[in-house]
């Protein structure tokens, strides 16, 4: 089970909660500026957001579930963005990342690698022996930025290495976490 809460760094990461819910959606609603790039982050109404949190509020008590957590910045713990991951999928050990959103403000500041880094670490001592993470193909930084912390084994989806989701192609990438 993911950790409610751990710091790491300038970061904080928490559990989110339902009043969270239009904050969370601004926060992806601003990374709108690569919807070219990855298709995930088209505009999206908030009540979407917000059935996403409820479902992570409601399945925290579970072993194993989907979890969403926020990501906070310096001594104010300002709100850099949100990642949501689900555990056991496609296999038991495995976590799936299945989005990561940085507001543009954060980007290369480092808050993505620290999350990334110290999510690992957590994933690791959870009992999880692989993190997977899709990136489409068009989107040449997340490929650099993915590939550069660990996930450089390409893993079939849906039967096919190069798959279409949401009309763009995109391939599914994995982490060890055994070390």
């Amino acid at each position: 089970m993911l950790p409610r809460a751990w710091s790491e760094g300038q970061i904080v990461v928490r559990t989110v909660e339902v009043a969270q819910t239009p904050a969370l959606h601004a926060a992806v609603t601003e990374c709108v500026d690569i919807v070219a790039l990855d298709p995930t982050f088209a505009e999206v109404p908030e009540s979407e957001v917000g059935e996403l949190v409820e479902q992570s509020v409601a399945e925290e008590a579970q072993e194993r579930g989907f979890r969403m957590r926020s990501i906070h910045v310096g001594s104010a713990e300002e709100l850099a963005g949100y990642f949501h991951l689900m555990e056991d999928v496609p296999t038991a050990g495995d976590a799936w990342l299945s989005i990561l959103a940085i507001r543009p403000r954060f980007r290369r500041s480092g808050v993505g690698t620290t999350l990334i880094k110290s999510l690992k670490r957590v994933l690791a001592a959870e009992g999880f022996r692989f993190a997977l993470a899709r990136v489409y193909l068009a989107n040449i930084p997340a490929l650099q930025f993915w590939t550069r912390l660990g996930f450089t084994e390409i893993v079939p989806h849906r039967g096919d290495y190069i798959g279409q989701d949401l009309g763009k192609p995109c391939i599914v990438l994995r982490a060890s976490l055994g070390e």
